[in-house]
């Protein structure tokens, strides 16, 4: 009995460690969710981008690189959802995305100072007859391992499908 209790106990000690180093690893996002709620987003079938969003060559710089990314996987997330994306002007709802990237300094302890990457993705979606914003959703953090263009881009799928999930499901 004894034995079995040290085992749990000493499980239970390896699996908060694990889970310690997991959040040291990759720090929290934080997602923030709104919209206007007279505005029923229950009702959209169909989506497009918004006929005022900015292509990719127009983007800030270094934002058109990960563009792609960003469309894809919330065109695919949006689809796993049910909604179906068409032409603008048949749409119910217009989406755009803005993307911020910052370098921060932060003071080190030893009067020097530490540079970090704070990022935002902001999603917003409208209502394409009343132009009201019926859903908004942002997830910013300071990301890790962004070294080649290839970790950018699969940062840029995982915070967008993660702001994403928030959005209800038609299906």
């Amino acid at each position: 009995m004894r034995t079995r209790i040290a085992r749990v106990a000493l499980l239970s000690i390896v699996a908060t460690f694990a889970l310690g180093l997991t959040s040291c690893a990759a720090p929290p996002l934080k997602v923030q969710l709104g919209g206007n709620r007279d505005v029923n987003i229950t009702q959209w079938k169909t989506w497009s981008w918004a006929p005022n969003a900015l292509p990719a060559s127009e983007r800030a710089s270094g934002i058109a690189l990960i563009d792609g990314q960003i469309r894809t996987t919330t065109a695919s997330v949006l689809a796993e959802k049910g909604l179906r994306m068409v032409p603008s002007r048949q749409a119910d709802a217009w989406l755009d995305y803005a993307l911020d990237v910052q370098r921060i300094g932060r003071p080190d302890g030893d009067g020097g100072f530490d540079v970090a990457t704070h990022g935002t993705l902001m999603i917003k979606m409208r209502d394409a007859k009343s132009d009201r914003i019926g859903w908004l959703g942002t997830a910013s953090g300071i990301p890790r391992d962004m070294e080649t263009l290839q970790d950018r881009q699969a940062l840029a799928k995982r915070v967008t499908r993660r702001l994403l999930r928030h959005f209800p499901d038609r299906r």
